[in-house]
Formats: structure tokens, C-alpha cells, sequence
């Protein structure tokens, strides 16, 4: 049997942008542009990817 990949959806709300950037976006455009900096973050090799297989490993590993 074939074990198939899944895909992970992330969701980016104002509340993000806040806690975050400390205060509410001017508008629109600025959120937008914030969350495209995210999105380009998560391309690159700034997010430790092996910091969040660990992290579900252990968490399945001791049965939670």
C-alpha cells in the first residue's frame, strides 16, 4: 500500500498581525503584504521545519 502525502493549510488572521506587529494594520494592503512576508518566510530556510517534526513525533510517541 502507497502511503500518500497530505497538505498543511495555514490560515493568517489579523489577530497574527497584532500580536505580533503590536498594534492593528493600517488596512488592507499592509495586512496583505505582512502575510506575503510570512508566506515567503515559510519557503525559505528560516523556519526550522525539523523543530516542528520533532515536536509532533514526541507528542505521538508518548500517546497524547
Amino acid at each position: 500500500m502507497e502511503i500518500k502525502g497530505n497538505n498543511i493549510v495555514i490560515t493568517v488572521s489579523v489577530d497574527e498581525f497584532e500580536r505580533y506587529m503590536k498594534r492593528k494594520p493600517k488596512n488592507q494592503g499592509e495586512f496583505d503584504e505582512w502575510v506575503s512576508y510570512v508566506e515567503e518566510d515559510l519557503a525559505s530556510d528560516d523556519v526550522i521545519w525539523q523543530n516542528l517534526f520533532e515536536s509532533a513525533s514526541y507528542t505521538m510517541r508518548k500517546g497524547v
